[in-house]
């Protein structure tokens, strides 16, 4: 997890690799979570190539669908009241930025990371920013909520699976 730092270099080995292959159809993330390395791959790739990016966790689709279509902001702060609610919450956009940018380290609703100083809006408005950039450089990509085997069929595609966290 975590590729924000290490994306641009990821993505440039696997296009690197790929320029092997003459058959390629398009390029797909089963795991996508942020897109911290998917964010790289369309300005690589032909406009023409199929770009389909999958998660498990509904919200994070779901915010990467609004943020695609330019006509929402995710919030530039939020309470610990509010995070608390929002964590049991049905899956939503607000929920898919929240659970990470709120979180210590980006793991999804876990220990609330603005506790003792609620008034630093720095780092949202930040991540509100970079999220907004980063979804117009992934217009192209199918956002699909579900289990990495809904991918299972591809033919001529490059997959790149995020390694798995340690123990898991």
């Amino acid at each position: 997890g975590g590729k924000q730092k290490d994306g641009e270099d990821i993505a440039n080995a696997i296009y690197k690799e790929s320029l092997k292959y003459t058959s390629l159809k398009g390029y797909c993330e089963p795991f996508a979570g942020m897109c911290g390395v998917y964010k790289h791959i369309p300005e690589l790739y032909p406009k023409k190539y199929t770009y389909l990016a999958g998660d498990l966790n509904g919200s994070v689709i779901r915010m990467w669908k609004r943020l695609q279509n330019g006509k929402w902001t995710p919030p530039s702060s939020i309470s610990r009241k509010e995070f608390m609610e929002l964590k049991n919450k049905p899956d939503s956009a607000l929920k898919g930025f929240i659970g990470p940018v709120a979180s210590y380290n980006g793991i999804f609703f876990g220990s609330f990371r603005y506790g003792n100083n609620p008034n630093d809006t720095g780092h949202f408005d930040r991540t509100v920013q970079s999220a907004k950039k980063d979804a117009k450089m992934l217009y192209p990509v199918e956002f699909c909520h579900g289990s990495y085997d809904q991918f299972s069929h591809l033919k001529n595609f490059v997959i790149y699976c995020d390694p798995p966290y340690e123990g898991s």
